[in-house]
């Protein structure tokens, strides 16, 4: 009822620029209805869909003491949350996590993105970086994903090890600190910082993703590979197993 499309009054138009949403934001998943249904039976992995809802905008706030020295995310929210006045007011942000064919929990915008990170899927997004030197300051960086992780799992009886290693390409925006950190021990410092932010941001992610007990990375298609048959994979039982692996995090 609430689906009022407000791009000119081309229905199809504004279907075909949610498709490409995820591209150039990565707050959605990139997610077809073949990958959900597949995924919904799958035995290594479990599915998950766009997450969507309707805003009533009552988070945006007119007027109010300005918050100072903390910078904020806009893919903090869930989808319904964003704090906005006007327009559509079904908007589709974040994923949402199934265990079969039930949904047991929400990831918000950020937490979207570092899936699509963990799953090779990032094409390009805009990254908050606090200044090293300037923490009340934030560098934006515009993030690539140059090649796919690489995936290593380690099965030893009722134990099980991820071991994931990311690669990230990064180019600064802007600095508004005016430190050059582009040049020298200054970039090196830089560089070290985002690289513990992605390290503490994805390990965040896989403590909530195993909390549900919901491998939507896939890793179950690597560890898959040490079973000689169906059977002995079957009665692993990965799906339920992946909540109490142990995940190692590289970037």
């Amino acid at each position: 009822k609430e689906n009022k499309p407000f791009v000119g009054t081309l229905l199809s138009k504004s279907e075909e620029l949610l498709l490409y949403e995820q591209t150039f934001t990565s707050f959605t998943p990139n997610v077809t209805l073949s990958d959900f249904y597949n995924a919904m039976k799958s035995r290594y992995k479990q599915a998950f869909a766009i997450l969507g809802s309707v805003n009533d905008f009552k988070n945006f706030k007119k007027s109010g003491p300005r918050e100072i020295g903390r910078s904020k995310s806009g893919g903090e929210y869930y989808a319904g949350e964003l704090p906005r006045e006007g327009g559509e007011k079904v908007e589709f942000f974040g994923t949402a996590v199934f265990d079969g064919d039930r949904m047991v929990g929400e990831l918000n915008g950020d937490e979207t993105r570092q899936s699509m990170i963990a799953r090779g899927d990032l094409r390009r997004s805009f990254f908050g970086l606090e200044d090293p030197e300037r923490p009340d300051l934030v560098i934006p960086l515009d993030i690539r994903e140059p090649r796919k992780p690489d995936v290593k799992v380690k099965i030893d009886g009722d134990k099980t090890v991820i071991d994931l290693k990311i690669y990230l390409e990064a180019e600064i925006l802007a600095i508004q600190s005016n430190i050059d950190y582009e040049k020298g021990e200054l970039k090196n410092v830089l560089e070290k910082a985002a690289e513990k932010r992605a390290k503490e941001n994805q390990e965040r992610l896989m403590d909530k993703c195993k909390a549900m007990k919901a491998d939507i990375f896939g890793f179950g298609r690597i560890a898959l590979k040490q079973f000689g048959t169906i059977q002995e994979w079957e009665k692993f039982n990965w799906l339920k197993k992946f909540g109490n692996a142990q995940v190692n995090v590289d970037v």
